[in-house]
C-alpha cells in the first residue's frame, strides 16, 4: 500500500465513523525515527507484528520517562486511549511531536505492517 492509498482510503465508509483526524498528520509523523507506542492492555490482540513500546494507558503517567523518542505515535485497539494518551502526554510535554493513531488496530498493521 502506497501513501497515496492510504490518503485516498475512505475511513469514515470502512470504520463506520468519521474523525476530526486528518490522514495527512498520520503520514507525516510515521517514519523510521517514531516510536510506537501501545497503549492497549498485554492480553489485547493483536499484537502488532512491528517494534513498539506496549504501556498500557493506566500505567502511561507512571512510565511517562520511558518515552524518550523524539516522535511518537500512540495506537490501540479502536483510538480512542490513543487519543487519551496523546493528550496526556501533549499536556506534560506540550512542545512534543506526538500522535495517535485514530482508527482501529488492524487497519493499522494492515497499512503498515512494512514499517
Amino acid at each position: 500500500m502506497t501513501a497515496k492509498d492510504i490518503l485516498d482510503f475512505d475511513y469514515s465508509y470502512y470504520c463506520g465513523y468519521k474523525t476530526e483526524k486528518d490522514k495527512e498528520g498520520i503520514l507525516t509523523i510515521l517514519d523510521k525515527d517514531t516510536l510506537i507506542v501501545d497503549v492497549r492492555n498485554k492480553e489485547e490482540v493483536p499484537r502488532l507484528p512491528l517494534k513498539c513500546l506496549e504501556i498500557p494507558l493506566h500505567q502511561l503517567p507512571d512510565r511517562i520517562q520511558e518515552l524518550t523518542a523524539n516522535k511518537i505515535l500512540f495506537v490501540c485497539q479502536t483510538g480512542k486511549r490513543s487519543k487519551v494518551a496523546y493528550e496526556i502526554y501533549k499536556t506534560l510535554l506540550p512542545q512534543s511531536i506526538v500522535d495517535y493513531y485514530p482508527y482501529n488496530i488492524e487497519l493499522f498493521i494492515k497499512n503498515h505492517h512494512h514499517a
